[in-house]
């Protein structure tokens, strides 16, 4: 997969700090790659995310998005065309009346003509199951709901790269496991790149790469799988272990063995009831 955006050498530090809130960072996304980033509040993840669409400019180092865009103050409104956030609160993001109105938003602002907007809109509510809502107020919508129509509204500015920043941090497990099976579908029939921005272990196994963050750092990279081979590690700096890898090991300690480093909620239940079966 080609190369879509690389971050060299970056420091940021917020006004009146007295530590970098990230130092000395060094990382690449690829086209086509989901990439989560995860760390304990305070480990600089989200700081990164403001950072790859112009929101905070680095003090030190870059960001370079399509190997000639360099992120900066001269080039923010090219690379908000290009770089998509959904944040934590969709309420925050929603300024429409309507559901159609607020995927539209976006496009007026970048002068799309109406017909190839209103193309736009229903490929994109189509693209995240939200047809029948086109003329509800999103206001009264689910928080699941909130945040599909808030992922309307991006893909429908066909950006080369969408950033979850902890965009399922204020919902229900129903919810957030709607927004994850939605993006990951989109992932897959686009190949549209995603990072996500969490502090939910539960969610990175959909991811192809983890970065995960600490004290500003990056701390460790690899697939989900690597990484929960380390799961002590990720415990020592702050992180929850899924549920199902917490079961595993208790389980161990008794004596049963569930093969498997990381299972869904599914796939234990199928192994648990398989081991029962047996009995």
């Amino acid at each position: 997969m080609d190369k879509l955006l690389s971050v060299n050498n970056l420091y940021y530090k917020y006004p009146n700090a007295e530590k970098w809130a990230l130092e000395d960072v060094n990382l690449s996304l690829k086209r086509g790659e989901w990439t989560a980033v995860v760390g304990h509040n305070g480990s600089g993840k989200s700081t990164l995310a403001k950072l790859l669409n112009g929101l905070l400019i680095p003090e030190q180092g870059n960001v370079v998005l399509d190997d000639d865009i360099e992120v900066n103050e001269d080039t923010v409104w090219e690379v908000r065309k290009r770089v998509g956030m959904v944040f934590q609160n969709p309420d925050n993001q929603f300024v429409g009346a309507t559901v159609r109105d607020d995927v539209a938003f976006g496009l007026e602002n970048i002068g799309i003509p109406r017909e190839e907007m209103v193309k736009r809109i229903e490929h994109a509510l189509q693209d995240v199951k939200m047809t029948d809502f086109l003329n509800q107020e999103p206001h009264h919508l689910s928080g699941g709901q909130k945040q599909r129509v808030a992922i309307a509204g991006i893909i429908a500015l066909q950006p080369s790269l969408m950033i979850l920043d902890e965009s399922t941090s204020m919902l229900d497990p129903s919810g957030r496991k709607e927004v994850v099976e939605t993006v990951r579908d989109l992932q897959r029939k686009t190949e549209m790149t995603v990072i996500s921005i969490t502090h939910e272990l539960e969610e990175i196994i959909e991811a192809d790469r983890v970065i995960v963050m600490n004290q500003g750092k990056v701390y460790k990279e690899g697939t989900p799988h690597e990484l929960f081979e380390q799961a002590d590690e990720l415990t020592e700096i702050g992180l929850d272990l899924p549920f199902t890898i917490q079961l595993s090991r208790e389980l161990e300690k008794c004596g049963i063995d569930v093969d498997g480093v990381y299972l869904t909620h599914g796939e234990m239940v199928d192994r648990l009831w398989k081991l029962y079966s047996k009995m």
